[in-house]
């Protein structure tokens, strides 16, 4: 059996979306006589009806219905090869547009991107810092390519990968009267919190841990970046509850003191987020190097 070609699939589709093939043909741009033929083409190819004919329209026979979700697939798989063959044809390079949280940016990911760049020259890779949420959308949008998100925020179909841990923990500064190795949420909520201002899911589920032990967090400032959050601790403003691996850097700098915080909630992991379907071959490059990373 010969495979039906591009044309028909896609006027199919239009006639299935307008429920007419006389729209369907001018939303093609094909007259209305060829349309038919290929339509007809179509039923005599698979040997199958793929329209019920009505006096109003046209409506997809159960085969028809099939040929349509298969035609979909098809045509968007050979849109994204036109795509990324395009790139190469003009000479230009693979590109990949990369989502990223705040944690990771400040974290392993540049060391990351670079060993990648050295490994795939003619790949690039576009980056974006967001919010985990805002990254989620951009990959179900097909904004983003690839999502670098934190473990708890529901994916809504998108499929994921471990990248690494991600634990949260306390920080105070190093003559905090907090001593022990590892501590309880409960046993912070009498202390001013440093939050941090764009991380609406942390600072949610720090207040909802709050609220869960009959308190309410106090927050005495909300700063912008990791680094804010580490001088404002410094300076005894409050402690702050974020990623250890986002603060690490800023530890023996600042004379802070890293504490473990003993909660289920805190033991957080990073996620590699993405559509697999729609990744494209430089895409796919570039989750394979970030988890095949030394990093879990």
């Amino acid at each position: 059996m010969m495979l039906a070609d591009p044309i028909s699939l896609a006027l199919f589709l239009k006639v299935v979306e307008s429920k007419s093939i006389s729209k369907g043909a001018i939303a093609s741009h094909i007259v209305l006589s060829a349309a038919s033929r290929r339509i007809t083409q179509l039923e005599k190819q698979f040997d199958a009806q793929l329209l019920h004919r009505l006096k109003g329209g046209v409506v997809p026979t159960l085969a028809g219905e099939a040929l349509a979700q298969h035609a979909r697939r098809v045509l968007g798989a050979l849109g994204q090869l036109s795509a990324e063959m395009s790139d190469f044809a003009s000479g230009s390079k693979g590109r990949v547009r990369l989502y990223a949280n705040s944690s990771i940016m400040q974290q392993s990911l540049p060391e990351l991107l670079a060993s990648f760049r050295d490994a795939k020259p003619d790949i690039e890779v576009d980056i974006r810092e967001a919010g985990s949420a805002s990254i989620i959308r951009a990959v179900q949008e097909r904004a983003a390519d690839v999502g670098i998100v934190t473990s708890g925020i529901p994916l809504e179909g998108l499929d994921s990968e471990t990248l690494c841990p991600d634990p949260l923990c306390v920080v105070v500064p190093t003559d905090h009267p907090l001593k022990g190795p590892s501590v309880h949420f409960s046993e912070l909520v009498g202390y001013s919190f440093v939050g941090l201002d764009g991380s609406a899911a942390l600072m949610q589920l720090l207040a909802d841990a709050a609220a869960d032990s009959g308190h309410v967090l106090n927050v005495s400032v909300q700063v912008r970046s990791f680094e804010s959050v580490c001088r404002m601790i410094q300076a005894g403003i409050g402690i702050g509850v974020v990623p250890e691996g986002a603060v690490k850097v800023f530890q023996h700098s600042l004379s802070l003191r890293l504490i473990r915080l003993n909660e289920s909630w805190a033991r957080r992991t990073m996620l590699i987020c993405t559509k697999k379907e729609a990744l494209s071959l430089p895409a796919r490059m570039l989750v394979k190097h970030l988890v095949g990373s030394p990093l879990r």
